[in-house]
């Protein structure tokens, strides 16, 4: 039987709306990343396959530096990912 924490896929996450409404695409937060993040990591954020937490934590960061002027408060993990890395 499989557990919540063997799962791999999660559907579409919050990150994809965040990044749809701020006409973000995966090519900017690339561009915009000062640590090391992929296409693929970010498809695969974005469509909900799991990534480590250490994934996840890059792409937050390449987040809030694109989007710091425009929003009030950074984001966390939580509103980013429906599940946590561990």
């Amino acid at each position: 039987m499989e557990t919540k924490q063997d799962q791999k896929e999660y559907g579409v996450q919050p990150l994809n709306e965040i990044m749809e409404q701020h006409k973000i695409e995966s090519k900017i937060l690339l561009a915009t990343s000062e640590v090391q993040i992929t296409f693929k990591n970010i498809k695969k954020a974005r469509e909900g396959r799991r990534i480590s937490k250490k994934i996840q934590l890059k792409i937050l960061k390449a987040l809030n530096t694109l989007l710091h002027e425009k929003i009030e408060k950074p984001f966390d993990l939580n509103q980013l990912f429906n599940y946590k890395s561990g």
